[in-house]
């Protein structure tokens, strides 16, 4: 039993990235190269709550427009070895004419555990958003699957995927309308330099379902991460 567990949990990343990677030359939509860059440090303050602050610049039109940065905060409770319940806030200051100003806060509970030598993570989260010249709050639910995989034999070495999905329920005038918002599918290679501090590097593809008459759009992101968790 626990190696069938083991087979289809190895299984389900390899059908998402193929399914995603279908989908992005298949999609008949606008095309954008970006980069993603995210520095992210937790700090335990008691045995059951962490904070966490991150702070995530981005690059749009092809990586080369400086388009804004996103600042984060977060505090989380524990409940028990595997579940963590989460209140956050997001602040996004546009550096460009792409982007706009949004607040942010969200509700999470995100689930860790094992399944042979596979680490797993599902996290999902509601959202309420204020965009700068929407009329009325936002209100998106996301989720998130998460996967890695030590490369050989390597405790230093890992690979990873993820897939997450973004449904916006209560949607807006000049904002996102009600439906499925976007689509994330994506992996990369995830490098332990120490006890604490993690650097992660990898591709994302993402589909952006627009209100007409805005077409489609999917984004080709580069990932780079640098974690530190104390």
């Amino acid at each position: 039993m626990h190696t069938a567990h083991a087979r289809s949990s190895a299984g389900l990343p390899t059908l998402l990235l193929t399914i995603g990677f279908w989908l992005a030359s298949a999609v008949a939509a606008r095309a954008d190269g970006q980069i993603w860059a995210l520095v992210s440090l937790t700090k335990t303050v008691a045995v059951d709550w962490r904070v966490s602050v991150d702070v995530a610049p981005r690059w749009e039109r092809d990586a080369s427009d400086y388009s804004k940065t996103v600042l984060r905060a977060q505090v989380a409770r524990l409940l028990g070895k595997h579940t963590a319940l989460g209140l956050g806030y997001e602040f996004q200051e546009p550096a460009s004419f792409v982007a706009r100003r949004e607040h942010r806060i969200w509700q999470q509970v995100q689930v860790q555990h094992q399944v042979g030598a596979w680490s797993l993570s599902h996290r999902g989260r509601v959202e309420e958003r204020w965009l700068h010249l929407a009329p009325s709050v936002v209100v998106r639910a996301r989720y998130q699957f998460r996967a890695a995989h030590p490369i050989a034999h390597s405790r230093r070495w890992s690979w990873l995927v993820l897939d997450e999905v973004l449904y916006t329920l209560r949607g807006t005038r000049l904002g996102p309308a009600q439906g499925v918002d976007r689509h994330r599918i994506g992996g990369g290679v995830a490098r332990a330099l120490s006890d604490h501090i993690t650097v992660e590097g990898g591709y994302t593809w993402q589909f952006i379902n627009r209100q007409p008459p805005l077409p489609a759009q999917h984004d080709h992101f580069a990932v780079f991460t640098l974690t530190a968790r104390y």
